[in-house]
């Protein structure tokens, strides 16, 4: 999510065959991220299509509370997240990672699920550099049109990153492009696609840091979100085993505890550790911010320890290529934690399907 406008090291000077396997990484990954964007650009038009054709309602399917106005408060909750992190990394002097985490751990601990999501999807729109949004009312635009597409994905039948980590910012880097898009000028500045960013961001020294950070990142959201916020409010004694110990505060703390714990609060709660452990480093602590949002993804995709810092590595990856890619535009963190994710699991499908053909030919022989 962050703006991508920092600026980047020097590449150095690599022999020519690790140089060529850099590269050769950093085009597939590049590959499948602007494929992943083209599918996102047709998704919400698909949807709309498939709705009408079905005769169904698009905004009331499947949306939390089923109806238009809970589709408006999410609206709503995403444009302003947007322009209050805009507005604190702009006015207030926080940088893009702080802002972000602030706006969403108020979010994720004050509001329920779909609002504090739509908000937290705002904070990455919000994330956008000056020239991208030029304003908190622009910024709250990209928000709004976000969390609207957002809604519109919740509201279909439509399974695309349904529990995948880094959703939330895939949909704001998809508003972040139209708007680019959209604009001559953007365009003219050539802040669609810039390959000198990404052979910068693939530098060795700057490669290996930024998937270190990023694997950092999702382990500590985890370790947050499964045990450290239970035992830094209510301790390990008896009331950890038991919030219904008949003590009013423990319950109070048990029910803070749990609002800390859920994926937006923890991966809030690490983009302020990581902001605050790497200072003036923003490049390190935007990859720890991205393997966050690897840890938010759904039990089911990613159930092992292993399969999760396999995801943050690759989405360290996928951010190298990202960089090149809708240039100041907010959500690419989350998109790059998305990219990390799709591959990891697309990876192990790959490799069930030859261990189960290598299975069925020594079975065939051995009949």
């Amino acid at each position: 999510g962050s703006s991508g406008s920092r600026s980047l090291a020097t590449p150095l000077a690599l022999p020519g065959a690790p140089r060529r396997c850099v590269s050769s990484v950093v085009q597939a990954i590049r590959n499948t991220a602007m494929r992943f964007a083209i599918l996102m650009i047709l998704l919400p038009t698909a949807t709309a299509a498939s709705s009408t054709l079905r005769r169904q309602p698009l905004m009331t399917a499947r949306v939390p509370g089923g109806d238009l106005r809970e589709s408006a408060s999410r609206v709503g909750c995403s444009a302003a997240a947007a322009a209050a992190t805009w507005s604190l990394s702009t006015s207030c002097g926080l940088d893009s990672v702080s802002a972000s985490s602030l706006v969403g751990l108020g979010a994720g601990a004050a509001l329920p699920a779909p609002l504090a999501t739509s908000a937290f999807c705002g904070t990455f729109a919000g994330m956008s550099s000056r020239v991208v949004a030029p304003s908190a009312l622009a910024a709250a635009a990209l928000g709004g049109a976000a969390a609207a597409v957002l809604v519109a994905l919740d509201a279909s039948d439509t399974r695309v990153l349904k529990g995948y980590g880094g959703r939330l910012g895939a949909v704001a880097a998809l508003a972040g492009l139209a708007s680019i898009a959209a604009s001559a000028e953007l365009r003219a500045a050539g802040l669609l696609y810039q390959p000198s960013l990404a052979a910068a961001a693939a530098a060795p020294e700057r490669l290996w840091r930024t998937v270190g950070a990023t694997v950092l990142g999702s382990a500590a959201t985890r370790l947050w979100a499964r045990r450290l916020a239970l035992l830094l409010l209510v301790g390990a004694g008896p009331v950890l085993a038991s919030p219904r110990s008949g003590s009013s505060a423990a319950t109070w703390r048990h029910a803070v505890a749990s609002r800390l714990s859920t994926p937006v609060a923890s991966a809030s709660v690490v983009g302020l550790g990581a902001a605050a452990l790497f200072g003036a480093d923003a490049a390190l602590a935007s990859s720890a911010f991205a393997g966050s949002f690897v840890a938010m993804s759904a039990p089911g995709k990613l159930q092992s320890t292993r399969s999760l810092l396999g995801a943050a590595a690759l989405a360290g990856l996928a951010q190298v290529a990202l960089s090149a890619v809708c240039v100041g535009a907010g959500g690419k963190l989350g998109a790059a934690a998305a990219v990390g994710v799709l591959l990891l699991r697309s990876l192990r499908a790959a490799a069930a399907v030859v261990l189960f053909s290598r299975a069925s030919r020594a079975g065939g022989g051995g009949s």
